[in-house]
């Protein structure tokens, strides 16, 4: 692909990993040698029913809420009103279902593959009550994994994103849809004056990963426990885990 000779990466993209996203922030947190093997090493990851059944989940509500479904698929079960509302609004052009977003260090959009990629937003739904105001969610299924905190984290980086995508906005709130369970909704407030707040914090995370240069084991009984570098991977034909440092 053609660049102009100006367009370089910038300092906040000096590292192995050009780009991120919430699930590379938290997972270098966690164990940066558990990131350098899936991004660097491309270690295939070995996906599980779980994960299958989470993906389908997500296609199946997408698609009721765009249409492609007539009926509502078991996955709404528990929040039939909610799912509903999202398909009206979808009919009158104000919701959006599983939206893409890519932005490079200057906050601007770009393509999904761009090169000067730094940052990518997979956002569920996205609800616009009118130019001022938003609400956001994000689906979850499986087991109820007592991480509320995690996801409301998920959420207000995908908010301040939105505030970023969306110059007008300024107010959205923000909340975790349960799938698998019957819980009520906890919404977050956020306005665009919490970009001044939490932003800068988000990008020093950010940048920590996208200037990474090493990326060293963090082994403990938690994480190596749910680690799949941890065990060798029948799938792949692995006589030995990935990962050397892992916790058994």
């Amino acid at each position: 692909m053609f660049r102009n000779p100006s367009e370089t990466i910038p300092d906040e993209q000096s590292g192995l990993i050009k780009a991120t996203s919430y699930s590379g922030v938290k997972q270098f947190e966690k164990c940066p040698h558990a990131l350098y093997l899936n991004k660097i090493e491309r270690v295939p990851m070995v996906g599980s029913p779980a994960m299958d059944r989470g993906s389908q989940l997500h296609l199946e509500l997408e698609e009721y809420i765009d249409g492609t479904l007539d009926a509502p698929t078991a996955a709404a079960k528990h929040y039939p009103d909610l799912i509903d509302s999202f398909r009206k609004e979808y009919e009158v052009g104000k919701c959006t279902p599983e939206e893409k977003w890519a932005f490079n260090t200057h906050f601007e959009e770009v393509d999904w593959m761009a090169f000067n990629c730094w940052i990518r937003i997979i956002l569920d739904v996205r609800v616009m009550h009118d130019k001022h105001s938003a609400s956001i969610y994000d689906f979850k299924s499986g087991k109820w994994d007592g991480d509320p905190a995690g996801h409301r984290s998920q959420l207000m980086l995908y908010a301040l994103f939105t505030f970023l995508k969306y110059p007008e906005l300024e107010h959205i709130r923000a909340a975790p849809i349960y799938i698998d369970h019957k819980k009520d909704l906890h919404y977050a407030e956020y306005t665009r004056a919490d970009l001044e707040t939490f932003l800068p914090n988000w990008l020093k995370r950010i940048k920590t990963v996208t200037m990474a240069t090493e990326f060293p084991p963090k082994p403990s009984q938690w994480s190596c426990k749910w680690c799949q570098h941890c065990r060798p991977q029948e799938e792949l034909k692995q006589e030995h885990p990935s990962c050397l440092y892992g916790i058994t």
